[in-house]
């Protein structure tokens, strides 16, 4: 069973986690600055809300196939890309990401199923 280690932050637990079963570093999602509007200041018209900033999650490949996992810090997505398909990716999971013993789960049978060809 997966456990954060002492001084790890799930993130990094959840990155780590992700290493051992042979995904490697990809980049980060894109960040984008948008403007939320919350209970306290409705966006009204173009002016209210808070301005956010959303994105910048670790991105990570399962060399040799086309499995891929996104790493913030709330949430974790290991999704698989369909080339050629215009639905997008196929979504395999997706989990707290203090939640290591369900990544984990998950992805036995990812790497199992959609792993690299040996």
């Amino acid at each position: 069973m997966a456990t954060a280690s002492q001084g790890m932050s799930a993130s990094e637990a959840a990155a780590a986690l992700l290493a051992r079963y042979g995904f490697r570093p990809a980049g980060q999602t894109r960040t984008e600055t948008v403007r939320v509007g919350t209970r306290r200041s409705p966006i009204l018209g173009g002016t209210g809300g808070e301005i956010r900033t959303v994105g910048g999650r670790a991105r990570l490949e399962l060399p040799g196939s086309s499995v891929r996992a996104t790493v913030g810090p709330r949430t974790v997505n290991v999704y698989r890309l369909r080339p050629g398909d215009r639905r997008g990716p196929e979504f395999l999971g997706n989990f707290r990401t203090k939640d290591l013993q369900g990544l984990e789960t998950c992805l036995q049978v990812t790497v199992l199923a959609w792993g690299p060809a040996t």
